[in-house]
C-alpha cells in the first residue's frame, strides 16, 4: 500500500462521495483517505470492513494509552469503572 496524499478538510469533504464509492467497490483494498493540514496527516478515513477488522487492535491501543496516562498522572480508578469507560463490560 502506498501512502495516500494528505487532503485538506475541504478536499476531503468534496471528495467524500468518491471515497465512499471506492470503499464500497474495493473494500479493504481501497486506499485510505488521509486528512490533515500543512502536509501533516491528522486522521484517516478507511473502509468499514477494515475498521471492523482493526477493532481488537484499536481497543488494545486505547487501553495501553489509558494505562500510560494514568501512570504518568498518578491517577487511578476502580477496574470495573475503567472497563465500563472503555466499553468492554459484559453489555458491550
Amino acid at each position: 500500500m502506498t501512502i495516500a496524499a494528505i487532503e485538506t478538510v475541504t478536499q476531503a469533504r468534496s471528495g467524500l462521495t468518491g471515497h465512499l464509492k471506492a470503499f464500497r467497490r474495493e473494500g479493504v483494498l481501497a486506499e485510505p483517505a488521509l486528512i490533515g493540514g500543512h502536509r501533516k496527516p491528522e486522521a484517516a478515513l478507511i473502509p468499514i470492513e477494515m475498521y471492523e477488522q482493526l477493532l481488537p487492535q484499536i481497543d488494545e491501543i486505547r487501553m495501553r494509552a489509558e494505562a500510560a496516562h494514568r501512570i504518568a498522572t498518578q491517577t487511578s480508578m476502580p477496574l470495573a469503572d475503567l472497563v465500563s469507560e472503555l466499553g468492554l463490560g459484559p453489555e458491550a
